[in-house]
């Protein structure tokens, strides 16, 4: 029997090659084994309500086709099903497919769907959502912010609000308490939510992330000097961040927190009205195809 697969594509995700996906499907899949049918996504969300819609039919596989905030989406209507999501990663940063070792090669990417197996991972319930690979507060949830606003998409765009919003960033208050009732109040620059390694591009805020452990990992930055902020940079991107004055890490299965502020993001989606947070891990709450 032929495996049923939607490949819906988000026509405004990332950097313009989504659109080649439909183009290179019909040379890349394999139709005497898959049915496939291709759908454009219209507005904010109607991913989430098409991945239900496709799981409640028995579809085999929905391929989202996009970066990490069309996974985000994917993720929120898959979680719990038996339909298994496939990336074609397409996005700006692409964090979730990098940390699978995804290919980024699109022609890759598509052929992974003619001969897969699945795996499970865990999700992490954040307030009333879900995410899959890097949640956060403080300056990564400005920056997501003014992301989700910017004209352009792309590496080089995220570079400019980085260095345009560092000049006016107020870092947060947190109190937070971990699942020991352990409570930590303090300012801090960043605070990361780690279901995977990294936030895309191999920005990889915690090293030591995995998907399917049953834990988050949290990192805590500190305000950092300004002639610190080079280090800090190069470590990010060559994955050698490690626990220091500035660093905290942790890692645990529930959080509590609350910041000074009302925002947040969730795999690069802004989020509003998140003064109070509380996280879990979901365990091998997500399907996903691997080549």
């Amino acid at each position: 029997m032929k495996k049923k697969i939607a490949l819906i594509i988000n026509p405004i995700s990332g950097v313009g090659r989504q659109r080649v996906v439909e183009q290179l499907a019909t040379t890349y899949i394999d139709t005497s084994a898959i049915d496939y049918k291709i759908v454009y996504t219209q507005y904010a969300g109607h991913l989430t309500e098409l991945c239900r819609q496709y799981a409640d039919q028995n579809y085999d596989v929905v391929c989202a086709v996009g970066g990490d905030g069309t996974m985000h989406e994917a993720a929120n209507g898959l979680i719990n099903s038996n339909t298994a999501l496939c990336i074609v990663p397409t996005g700006s940063g692409n964090g979730l497919a990098r940390h699978l070792g995804i290919s980024l090669n699109l022609k890759q990417a598509l052929q992974q769907l003619n001969n897969y197996h699945i795996t499970s991972i865990d999700c992490i319930q954040f307030n009333n959502i879900y995410f899959v690979n890097v949640a956060g507060i403080g300056f990564d949830a400005y920056v997501a912010h003014a992301f989700a606003n910017a004209s352009k998409r792309g590496l080089s765009t995220y570079i400019k609000l980085c260095m345009r919003c560092i000049s006016n960033y107020t870092p947060v208050t947190i109190t937070l308490t971990t699942p020991n009732n352990d409570t930590t109040t303090a300012t801090y620059f960043i605070v990361a939510i780690a279901n995977a390694s990294q936030y895309g591009n191999n920005a990889t805020i915690y090293p030591n992330g995995k998907l399917t452990n049953g834990t988050m990992g949290i990192t805590l930055v500190k305000p950092i000097p300004w002639w610190q902020i080079p280090i800090f940079i190069t470590q990010l991107f060559t994955r050698k961040l490690t626990p220091n004055k500035y660093i905290t890490m942790l890692e645990s299965k529930t959080l509590t927190l609350t910041q000074s502020t009302n925002i947040a993001h969730a795999d690069g989606e802004p989020l509003h009205n998140a003064t109070n947070i509380t996280c879990k891990v979901v365990p091998n709450a997500l399907k996903i195809v691997r080549a």
